[in-house]
């Protein structure tokens, strides 16, 4: 989702879970982002976010994640066969290319983010030459303070509350019902 000042934030944690120390067994997830040592069920730490990273910048510049399959099944047999089996789109920078690969490393001990340097080594990527990571200062937060100006600013009125109340686009269903449930996106 965006802020009312543009920024890019994350919003569904459902099924976070926090891992102190250790590892977790928990299985759940969304099937085209389950990452290898989660189907084994051979436990798995923070690595798991750093393999989702690396679907979602598939799926963001692609736009179908690279496991994707008919079923869950389907997805987890292709998971498990690794992302050398995945042709990239020829469209793809060599550095693009590179970060997803490393980001999708079926050993969790191996991969981008989870090694030595932590995340360092994905913030250092080529694919990322350039970025001002200082300039971003947790936008959402303290986006006062970040240099790096949004490329879009989206247009809410006065009170996010009355989104969607208006009067429903033409061929829309008039037997949808009513919703006293509003996320807290003036808080954002």
């Amino acid at each position: 989702m965006l802020t009312r000042n543009g920024y890019a934030v994350v919003v569904d944690f459902g099924l976070a879970k926090e891992i102190l120390n250790g590892q977790s067994y928990t299985f759940c997830g969304t099937p085209d982002y389950l990452a290898p040592e989660i189907i084994r069920r051979t436990g798995h730490d923070w690595a798991v976010d750093y393999w989702c990273l690396g679907i979602f910048l598939f799926e963001l510049t692609h736009g179908i994640a690279p496991f994707h399959a008919a079923n869950a099944s389907r997805i987890g047999r292709k998971v498990l066969q690794g992302i050398d089996y995945v042709r990239m789109p020829s469209y793809f920078s060599s550095g693009l290319s590179d970060l997803i690969s490393n980001l999708l490393v079926r050993d969790q001990s191996k991969r981008l983010g989870r090694t030595f340097n932590g995340i360092r080594d994905i913030k250092n990527h080529r694919w990322f030459a350039g970025y001002d990571w200082n300039g971003l200062k947790e936008p959402g937060l303290n986006e006062e303070e970040s240099s790096i100006v949004p490329p879009i600013k989206p247009s809410l009125p006065a009170d996010i509350k009355s989104l969607g109340k208006g009067k429903p686009a033409e061929g829309f269903s008039d037997s949808v019902p009513e919703s006293d449930w509003w996320p807290a996106l003036d808080e954002l």
